[in-house]
């Protein structure tokens, strides 16, 4: 029998508001989401904007010092109309976000006002510095994709060519991503894994997201970390490319795994030696950054025996094997050639990068489900990369193999799955399960979309997994003939990807903002 009372009740017909209210009480798995009773109703905690607004103020401030950058490459590049366009949106963060960020604290942040900040900075910035972007000659339609494809690190472009766009435009883009990186490793990770298992598996377990000053202290590590790896980076590709112009560019995208690049055809218009130092930046960029800051304390045994970047590493060199034999298999190619470029394609979809040396729409439909296997698992929590995360798919196999040993114990026997030492709570394995569904669910309905237009199958099941990935490797259907509903649909999800679905539910989910009465 139950602990409660039962009573019959009538059931409500599902509006949207209700389907999104379930939504968001999908991913956590919460008992109490699931109970609809009036304990529940007393303990929830709408997101107040007073709370929220502080933090928003400052973000934007940070924005506009951020947009700085550009803007100073635009005034030394002459690009007039750029900077016109740059030095107004940083006058109006100013105005707007500066009287914001003074207004009183209001106790502490909950963690769905934390996921509805992370899901504005990334989707309102775009509507904002797409502005700048048309100085370069593009509308509005097109520039608001190339700032969505920038801010999210994805590198889809709809673009013709680049090559011959101004300066400022090709640095603006690289920044976006860059700034698109940083943000992506230094909040997300406070909110989206808040258990205390995932925390600590993650390399989070001395932050805690209820204190405001811890998450200060750990953005300041992050960016300390992420502006000395872009420094190397820019330097190796400096030293390989021979020009400080195009390896800046790469080292901003490569790190942030973006995949922007200043040439039409990608890496193809590099030398073999910086194809494989971009990618390997770009792998860089999908290792934890914690790892890194962990090295630079000396504990280098426990940043190398980090679980997810040694995921990342056999991962990689397993798809690299499997494109590089296919590569000879089906196009012909040499195997040291074949080896060079299943290298770059295998760790470019790996680490979510998005850089090709070879014509995505020439390799076999083989070769393309391989990458979307590594674009779709992505690099780790922590990073810079997207996919559903190496941690969430080693929760998932580890649950796997615990399910079928389970079946040789007795049934009161009590136990459950471990990772690296941590035993795994069902918080974190319902939340690994529950963004596994979320991410099919999220292929399946804009995979539908494209199909339904018309457009081959598996061309356009990868060039949806590349958007949702934030990946950037393309079939070919992003261009500029693409009609706009779709590109619509790979904006979103774009932006779905990068805050993992369930930012996007607590923001739009109506439960956020005020409580209904039972």
């Amino acid at each position: 029998m139950p602990p409660w009372p039962m009573r019959r009740r009538r059931v409500p017909a599902l509006s949207v508001a209700s389907a999104l209210d379930y939504a968001w009480c999908i991913p956590s798995m919460d008992r109490l989401c699931m109970s609809r009773d009036a304990s529940y109703a007393i303990l929830r905690q709408p997101a107040r904007p007073a709370a929220i607004a502080p933090f928003l103020g400052q973000l934007g401030i940070a924005l506009a010092a951020l947009t700085a950058v550009p803007a100073l490459v635009a005034l030394v590049s002459g690009e007039r109309i750029m900077l016109l366009r740059y030095a107004l949106i940083i006058a109006g963060l100013g105005l707007v976000c500066v009287p914001l960020s003074l207004r009183p604290r209001v106790g502490r942040l909950q963690a769905n006002e934390g996921l509805v900040i992370t899901a504005l900075v990334f989707i309102a910035p775009p509507f904002l510095l797409a502005w700048p972007l048309m100085a370069a000659g593009l509308d509005y339609g097109a520039a608001l994709f190339e700032a969505v494809s920038g801010i999210t690190t994805t590198g889809l472009s709809t673009l013709a060519s680049v090559e011959q766009r101004p300066p400022a435009f090709l640095f603006s883009r690289a920044w976006l991503q860059w700034i698109g990186g940083l943000g992506i490793a230094a909040l997300v990770p406070l909110w989206l894994e808040p258990g205390p298992v995932a925390r600590r598996l993650a390399g989070l377990e001395q932050m805690a997201v209820e204190s405001h000053s811890p998450a200060r202290e750990f953005a300041a590590q992050i960016l300390s970390v992420y502006v000395a790896v872009t420094g190397i980076a820019f330097a190796l590709l400096w030293l390989v490319t021979g020009d400080a112009f195009v390896a800046l560019l790469h080292a901003l995208a490569a790190i942030s795994t973006g995949g922007f690049s200043s040439y039409d055809n990608s890496l193809a218009a590099l030398g073999p030696a910086a194809q494989l130092a971009t990618i390997a930046v770009s792998t860089l960029g999908a290792v934890p950054l914690l790892v890194f800051l962990r090295g630079a304390r000396g504990s280098l045994g426990g940043a190398l025996g980090d679980p997810q970047l040694r995921l990342l590493l056999a991962s990689g060199a397993l798809v690299a094997l499997g494109c590089t034999a296919l590569l000879v298999a089906h196009s012909g190619l040499a195997w040291p050639a074949a080896l060079r470029h299943g290298l770059v394609l295998a760790f470019s979809a790996q680490s979510t990068a998005g850089f090709s040396s070879l014509d995505i729409g020439m390799l076999s439909d083989t070769t393309k489900l391989l990458l979307i296997f590594a674009m779709i698992t992505g690099g780790g929590i922590g990073s810079t990369a997207g996919g559903i995360k190496l941690l969430r798919v080693l929760v998932f196999l580890r649950t796997v193999q615990f399910m079928l040993r389970r079946t040789r114990l007795p049934a009161h026997a009590w136990a459950r799955p471990r990772l690296g030492g941590q035993e795994l709570d069902e918080h974190l394995v319902n939340n690994s399960l529950a963004l596994f569904l979320l991410f099919t669910v999220s292929i399946m309905l804009s995979w539908l979309v494209f199909v339904a237009a018309g457009y081959p199958p598996l061309d356009s099941l990868f060039e949806v997994v590349s958007a949702l990935a934030t990946v950037g490797l393309s079939s070919g259907l992003t261009a500029s003939g693409l009609p706009g509903p779709l590109q619509v649909v790979l904006g979103v999800d774009m932006l779905l990807g990068r805050l993992e679905i369930v930012a996007v539910l607590v923001l739009l989910g109506p439960m956020t903002w005020w409580p209904r009465a039972d």
